[in-house]
This record gives C-alpha cells, sequence and structure tokens, in this order.
C-alpha cells in the first residue's frame, strides 16, 4: 500500500495539527480564509510540509453549517491533510469506484469519490471529500483504479463545500449500498459507535 499523498513525503514533513475546542486561536478566526493562513503560520514555525490531524478531534466550527448545527455533530471522525489546491491524491490500494458525488451543500464534502478496498483481509471503503472537480467526471461506477494511479485533487473554497483547501479521508468497514456520502461528523455520545465502523485512516497518508 502506497500514501494516498505519492511518494514525495516522509514521517519528518508532517505536523500533526490541533484544530479541536481546545484550541483557543481558532477563536480569532471568521473565517475559512483565515483557517488557512493559521495552517500555514504553524507549517512555516515547525518547518513541516504537511498539516494533518483530526481523527475522533472534537471541533466546533462545523457548527456554523445547518448539517451540524441540527443535532450538534461536532467529533471528527476521519483524517484531514491540508494541502494546495490542485494538489494530486493518489489511490493507495487497487480498488473500485462505487459511489461518486457533488455534495455542494456549505460545509459539506464538495467533490466526493468513495473507493471500495480488500484491506488485511477485509472490505474496506475510502471515502476522498472536499475534492476539485478536475478528473472528477472521468470516474464510473464500477471503474477499477490500480495502487498509484492519480484519482483526484483537492479542491479550492469555490468547489471544496467553502472550506479552507484539504483532503478528507475516511476510512468505512460498512457502507450501505448505493450511499454517495457518510458521516464525516458525529454527535459526541455516538462517537463510540462511528469509531468501530471507521477506524484510523492514518496509514493511509504516513508511511
Amino acid at each position: 500500500m502506497m500514501s494516498v499523498l505519492g511518494e514525495g513525503y516522509n514521517d519528518n514533513d508532517f505536523l500533526e495539527i490541533d484544530l479541536s475546542v481546545d484550541n483557543t486561536d481558532l477563536k480569532q478566526l471568521s473565517s475559512q480564509l483565515l483557517l488557512t493562513d493559521y495552517i500555514e503560520t504553524q507549517l512555516k514555525l515547525a518547518e513541516k510540509q504537511v498539516a494533518i490531524g483530526g481523527y475522533l478531534e472534537e471541533r466546533d466550527f462545523y457548527l456554523d453549517s445547518d448539517l451540524f448545527a441540527g443535532d450538534h455533530r461536532t467529533m471528527h471522525l476521519g483524517i484531514d491533510v491540508w494541502l494546495d489546491p490542485d494538489t494530486p491524491i493518489y489511490m493507495p490500494l487497487d480498488g473500485i469506484v462505487v459511489a461518486n458525488a457533488n455534495n455542494n451543500k456549505y460545509l459539506d464534502y464538495g467533490y466526493t469519490i468513495i473507493t471500495e478496498h480488500r484491506y488485511l483481509g477485509e472490505t474496506i471503503h475510502c471515502l476522498f471529500g472536499h475534492l476539485s472537480k478536475r478528473m472528477f467526471n472521468e470516474w464510473n461506477l464500477g471503474d477499477q483504479v490500480a495502487e498509484g494511479s492519480t484519482l483526484c485533487y483537492i479542491g479550492n473554497p469555490e468547489e471544496n463545500g467553502g472550506w479552507a483547501p484539504h483532503l478528507h479521508l475516511q476510512l468505512i468497514k460498512e457502507l450501505e449500498k448505493g450511499a454517495v456520502d457518510y458521516p464525516g461528523v458525529c454527535h459526541k455520545k455516538d462517537v463510540d459507535v462511528f469509531k468501530q465502523n471507521c477506524p484510523n485512516p492514518v496509514d493511509w497518508i504516513v508511511r
């Protein structure tokens, strides 16, 4: 298995960034553009190239969107990889495209692709969210994609749901057939249930 970022990074290039409710610096940020500036500043200070993090992290900036505010969903179920728009994302294992959609509500996934793989003897699904339209329409359901192939690109705020540019990567064991998305954030009371179905995807990023 290869990293979804390809072979250009090593362990020392990554900064685990705190975007949780405990980070008081985030209270001063009034826009996703300022979040981009904040992350870039943290990378420069740490002399790192890629900011990652967020698995089971409690965040409150989701509550700016009606998608999450209604049932107060704040627990992040995947990992975010903060990189520039148009950064290529690669297929980590041989797999099949099982869903693709533009989930274009504010702070939703935007352009989304879900793939299916065999991993450690089990079926696992991989959700790639906040993508660019570039290459998106090249994939059809059932398409087989080889390990190492370019699958997609990171989107800009105009196409990724209004977010600071990043990849949302989430592993899903059981996925409802025909689903074009899956919750990327859950209520705090439900986190133990979702954690069983969504294991930590860090090994699919950092190799």
